[in-house]
């Protein structure tokens, strides 16, 4: 098997970059193993539904959050707790990747969060573990900066997903990433309608979701 990708870019109109944000409801935090192994299940299980059947395999580093330099770590240590360093998470073989930070709950993400209850009826829904989240004091955020290739599109997504389902949390978005309307939501629930166009209310995701199935194919279409 070639180890080699047909890697075609593109960017999702102007924006530059788009984030879903991980709200842990409860205080474990798994190893990076952990992770990537419910992460590689859930990409795997997302290219077998599309017709792709070629096996993938998600990796990750650690970095200094300044300088950017490889930092010395083990996949069986827990997920970043610090704010000096971020997980970067990449294929071997393709071009790019999607960086994940952990972020101390401020006040202001307090006061943030009071509103969206008041004005979300899916924040509202979910209130009880939005509280628990504020408490445990920290969230991580997963973000992909524009001109990524559709894989890492696809899956900064499905690691969020992956990490929330781990930590008994809610994904959240309001930058674009996906349809605002959608947010917060459960892991399963994600599951269901990220990615698919057939689940797609705005016509941008449905657009954006189809050109990204169409690029997959086209990238793995020789193996």
């Amino acid at each position: 098997m070639a180890s080699t990708w047909i890697n075609i870019e593109f960017d999702r109109r102007d924006v530059v970059s788009t984030t879903f944000e991980v709200l842990p409801g409860k205080a474990y935090i798994p190893d990076y193993r952990e992770l990537l192994a419910l992460a590689n299940v859930n990409i795997n299980a997302y290219l077998s539904k599309i017709g792709i059947h070629r096996k993938i395999k998600i990796e990750v580093n650690l970095r200094n959050i300044t300088s950017h330099d490889l930092m010395k770590f083990d996949e069986e240590d827990k997920i970043l707790q610090n704010e000096t360093s971020y997980a970067w998470f990449y294929f071997p073989a393709v071009s790019g990747g999607t960086d994940c930070y952990y972020h101390r709950n401020l006040q202001i993400n307090r006061d943030v969060w009071n509103d969206e209850i008041i004005t979300n009826s899916d924040a509202q829904k979910y209130k009880d573990i939005i509280a628990k989240n504020m408490d445990l004091g920290y969230r991580w955020i997963f973000r992909k900066t524009g001109g990524q290739a559709a894989l890492i599109a696809l899956s900064y997504g499905l690691l969020a997903a992956s990490l929330a389902k781990l930590t008994d949390g809610i994904i959240y978005s309001d930058d674009g990433a996906w349809d605002y309307s959608k947010f917060p939501v459960m892991v399963d629930e994600f599951l269901i309608w990220y990615f698919d166009p057939e689940f797609a209310a705005k016509e941008d995701d449905k657009s954006f979701s189809k050109q990204c199935i169409s690029i997959l194919k086209h990238e793995m279409s020789e193996y």
